[in-house]
């Protein structure tokens, strides 16, 4: 996609258009806000004043049904028991037709918790009666239907649920009638923040030059005398603009980034030459998340240390622990993973099968670093420490021969 570069000159008539725009957009929305207001007012009569009738006569349901809970408590015969049952299943159904229609009349905008509260209580009182219907089969089980029964507890918490939501919806169209006479307050503030606001904008526009021109340009020679200075980690700003200044912000960061690759060329190399060096080998030794080892770093004494290319472990460690002497590969694996797991420096001592070199001993040491990606990567070094560790082995064995010398002496 092209990038529009836009002058400082056509930056200014924008932001002059943005004025006007901003006027006359601010009195089309005073009149579109007094039009809502009539909007609002109609929306509490046939909404809210609605909703809360609906409410009411759904609470009458509630009581009727309650009153033909009595009603088969104190029948005599199976027949008014039925009359009785027939009312609640009645009143029971006029409560849903009733609760559907408040929910469609009121939509989203329904008090959640109180209408979730009520909808949960008529819930539990309906299952409780026909928990009781179910074991009253020859109508002599009246104790849950009866006053502090377990029925007339859930009706009275039924009861309190839906007075409560008959309060919550009176609260919001109460919250509505109060909200349109905001918005007519609102109306006349929003005339009085148009014209400050356009006056504001005025003084901002002649303060535009030094805020888009001097003060930028000022940013820019900050930095740039940073650079000079020898900082070459400096941010360099105003790169996200698209005229004339921001063209020159790129050209100096461009400058900044040569002189950053310059140094780093320079450091690659000095790195390289300390390397090469040493006697041992400094490496890089990755981990990844799903359990992959490899060695994507070797300095140039890594052939002459382990006897093969870098190229050869650079993907995967495996032709080197190929060489390990079998009775050190398992303390050697076991110390990677115990300095994985807690992120403490890898040092150990092994035996290696080196191409040339038969049999050697090698000494590394190493410090881990947990990347985002889950992957751990050692930095460190290796060194050939056969020769110390023959001489330390031949002493040993000198140590071992004088011992038993003197013991035979003793004896």
């Amino acid at each position: 996609m092209t990038r529009v570069k836009l002058t400082i000159r056509a930056q200014l008539m924008l932001y002059t258009i943005g004025f006007v725009v901003l006027v006359v957009g601010v009195a089309a929305i005073e009149v579109l806000s007094l039009k809502s207001v009539n909007r609002v007012l109609q929306e509490i009569d046939h909404k809210w004043l609605a909703a809360t009738a609906i409410l009411g006569e759904l609470d009458s349901r509630i009581s009727t049904y309650r009153i033909a809970e009595g009603y088969r408590a104190l029948a005599q015969d199976s027949r008014k028991r039925e009359e009785a049952e027939s009312l609640a299943n009645k009143a029971s159904r006029d409560v849903e037709d009733l609760r559907n229609k408040y929910a469609t009349l009121v939509g989203s905008q329904s008090p959640t918790v109180d209408l979730a509260s009520f909808l949960a209580a008529w819930k539990a009182y309906q299952v409780e009666h026909n928990t009781w219907i179910k074991a009253d089969v020859d109508g002599t089980l009246d104790g849950p239907a009866e006053y502090s029964g377990a029925l007339s507890r859930l009706y009275e918490t039924t009861d309190v649920a839906i007075d409560r939501l008959i309060d919550a919806n009176t609260t919001v169209a109460h919250g509505q009638a109060e909200a349109s006479n905001l918005r007519v307050e609102g109306s006349f503030l929003i005339a009085i923040a148009a014209s400050a606001t356009a006056m504001l904008l005025a003084m901002w526009l002649l303060f535009l030059v030094r805020d888009q021109v001097t003060r930028p340009l000022g940013a820019i020679t900050a930095a740039l005398t940073k650079l000079a200075a020898g900082s070459r980690e400096i941010q360099m700003p105003e790169l996200n603009r698209a005229d004339e200044i921001g063209e020159l912000a790129k050209t100096f960061e461009i400058f900044r980034a040569n002189a950053l690759e310059l140094e780093k060329v320079r450091l690659a190399e000095q790195l390289t030459s300390v390397a090469a060096s040493l006697p041992g080998v400094i490496c890089s030794f990755r981990h990844s998340a799903e359990g992959k080892q490899s060695m994507p770093y070797a300095s140039a004494n890594f052939s002459k240390v382990y006897g093969l290319a870098p190229e050869d472990v650079r993907t995967n460690a495996e032709p080197l622990f190929q060489r390990v002497d079998p009775e050190d590969l398992s303390h050697l694996h076991a110390g990677i993973a115990e300095s994985a797991r807690t992120l403490t420096l890898w040092r150990d001592e092994f035996r290696y099968e080196h191409p040339q070199k038969g049999i050697i001993w090698l000494e590394g040491q190493s410090s881990p670093n947990l990347e985002p990606g889950g992957d751990i990567v050692w930095h460190g070094y290796v060194q050939d420490v056969t020769e110390r560790k023959r001489a330390n082995l031949e002493q040993q064995a000198n140590e071992t021969r004088l011992r038993a010398i003197y013991t035979n002496f003793e004896n």
